[in-house]
Protein backbone atom coordinates (compact mmCIF):
# COMPACT_ATOMS: atom_id res chain seq x y z
CA UNK A 1 0.00 0.00 0.00
CA UNK A 2 1.04 3.58 -0.34
CA UNK A 3 2.77 3.10 -3.68
CA UNK A 4 3.12 6.52 -5.29
CA UNK A 5 2.73 6.99 -9.03
CA UNK A 6 3.05 9.87 -11.46
CA UNK A 7 -0.06 11.23 -13.15
CA UNK A 8 1.24 9.83 -16.44
CA UNK A 9 1.39 6.31 -14.99
CA UNK A 10 -2.18 6.24 -13.63
CA UNK A 11 -3.78 4.61 -16.67
CA UNK A 12 -1.55 1.59 -17.04
CA UNK A 13 -2.11 -2.09 -16.28
CA UNK A 14 0.69 -1.92 -13.71
CA UNK A 15 -1.13 0.83 -11.80
CA UNK A 16 -4.33 -1.23 -11.88
CA UNK A 17 -2.40 -4.21 -10.51
CA UNK A 18 -1.08 -2.03 -7.67
CA UNK A 19 -4.60 -0.84 -6.87
CA UNK A 20 -5.93 -4.39 -6.80
CA UNK A 21 -3.05 -5.41 -4.53
CA UNK A 22 -3.89 -2.52 -2.19
CA UNK A 23 -7.55 -3.55 -2.18
CA UNK A 24 -6.58 -7.10 -1.24
CA UNK A 25 -4.59 -5.73 1.71
CA UNK A 26 -7.55 -3.59 2.79
CA UNK A 27 -9.78 -6.65 2.79
CA UNK A 28 -7.73 -8.04 5.67
CA UNK A 29 -9.23 -5.23 7.79
CA UNK A 30 -12.91 -5.11 6.81
CA UNK A 31 -14.98 -2.08 7.81
CA UNK A 32 -11.99 -0.23 9.26
CA UNK A 33 -11.22 2.20 6.42
CA UNK A 34 -14.68 2.53 4.87
CA UNK A 35 -14.11 5.82 3.05
CA UNK A 36 -10.65 4.84 1.87
CA UNK A 37 -12.01 1.56 0.48
CA UNK A 38 -14.70 3.51 -1.38
CA UNK A 39 -12.13 5.88 -2.90
CA UNK A 40 -9.95 2.92 -3.87
CA UNK A 41 -12.92 1.19 -5.55
CA UNK A 42 -13.72 4.38 -7.48
CA UNK A 43 -10.11 4.65 -8.66
CA UNK A 44 -10.08 0.99 -9.72
CA UNK A 45 -13.27 1.53 -11.72
CA UNK A 46 -11.89 4.70 -13.32
CA UNK A 47 -8.67 2.96 -14.41
CA UNK A 48 -10.58 -0.06 -15.71
CA UNK A 49 -12.81 2.21 -17.77
CA UNK A 50 -9.88 4.03 -19.32
CA UNK A 51 -7.99 0.81 -20.04
CA UNK A 52 -10.73 -1.47 -21.33
CA UNK A 53 -13.60 0.71 -22.56
CA UNK A 54 -12.30 2.88 -25.32
CA UNK A 55 -14.53 5.79 -26.19
CA UNK A 56 -13.48 5.68 -29.82
CA UNK A 57 -16.11 5.67 -32.52
CA UNK A 58 -16.83 2.14 -33.59
CA UNK A 59 -17.70 1.29 -37.15
CA UNK A 60 -21.19 -0.05 -37.61
CA UNK A 61 -21.04 -3.58 -38.96
CA UNK A 62 -22.50 -3.93 -42.41
CA UNK A 63 -24.33 -7.25 -42.15
CA UNK A 64 -26.19 -8.92 -44.98
CA UNK A 65 -29.97 -9.21 -44.89
CA UNK A 66 -31.20 -12.37 -43.12
CA UNK A 67 -32.41 -15.24 -45.28
CA UNK A 68 -35.50 -17.25 -44.37
CA UNK A 69 -37.78 -17.07 -41.34
CA UNK A 70 -36.64 -16.43 -37.79
CA UNK A 71 -36.47 -19.75 -35.93
CA UNK A 72 -36.11 -20.48 -32.20
CA UNK A 73 -34.54 -23.80 -31.34
CA UNK A 74 -34.66 -25.53 -28.01
CA UNK A 75 -33.29 -28.84 -26.79
CA UNK A 76 -33.77 -30.73 -23.54
CA UNK A 77 -30.66 -32.05 -21.94
CA UNK A 78 -31.05 -34.92 -19.50
CA UNK A 79 -28.27 -35.17 -16.93
CA UNK A 80 -27.94 -38.35 -14.85
CA UNK A 81 -28.48 -37.25 -11.25
CA UNK A 82 -26.46 -40.11 -9.75
CA UNK A 83 -23.31 -39.05 -11.62
CA UNK A 84 -23.96 -35.29 -11.38
CA UNK A 85 -25.95 -34.40 -8.24
CA UNK A 86 -27.34 -30.90 -7.83
CA UNK A 87 -25.57 -29.28 -4.83
CA UNK A 88 -28.21 -26.56 -4.48
CA UNK A 89 -31.01 -29.10 -4.24
CA UNK A 90 -28.97 -31.11 -1.73
CA UNK A 91 -28.52 -28.07 0.52
CA UNK A 92 -32.19 -27.17 0.19
CA UNK A 93 -33.17 -30.72 1.15
CA UNK A 94 -30.78 -30.69 4.10
CA UNK A 95 -32.18 -27.38 5.32
CA UNK A 96 -35.75 -28.65 5.05
CA UNK A 97 -34.85 -31.79 7.01
CA UNK A 98 -33.22 -29.67 9.72
CA UNK A 99 -36.30 -27.43 9.95
CA UNK A 100 -38.61 -30.46 10.25
CA UNK A 101 -36.48 -32.02 13.00
CA UNK A 102 -35.99 -28.81 14.98
CA UNK A 103 -38.36 -28.55 17.97
CA UNK A 104 -40.53 -25.45 18.01
CA UNK A 105 -40.81 -23.11 20.97
CA UNK A 106 -43.42 -24.38 23.40
CA UNK A 107 -43.31 -27.95 22.06
CA UNK A 108 -42.80 -30.73 24.59
CA UNK A 109 -39.69 -32.76 23.80
CA UNK A 110 -38.20 -35.80 25.46
CA UNK A 111 -36.37 -35.07 28.67
CA UNK A 112 -38.49 -32.13 29.74
CA UNK A 113 -40.84 -32.24 32.62
CA UNK A 114 -44.21 -30.65 33.25
CA UNK A 115 -42.91 -29.01 36.40
CA UNK A 116 -43.72 -32.05 38.59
Amino acid sequence: MGTETNKDDRNTPEYLAQLLKDKKQFQALPNVFIHTEKILDEEINRVRLTLFHHQSKRDVLDLPEPLGPVVQLQEKLFVPVKEHPDPVAERRGLRERCIKNKPRDGDQTEGTSDGN
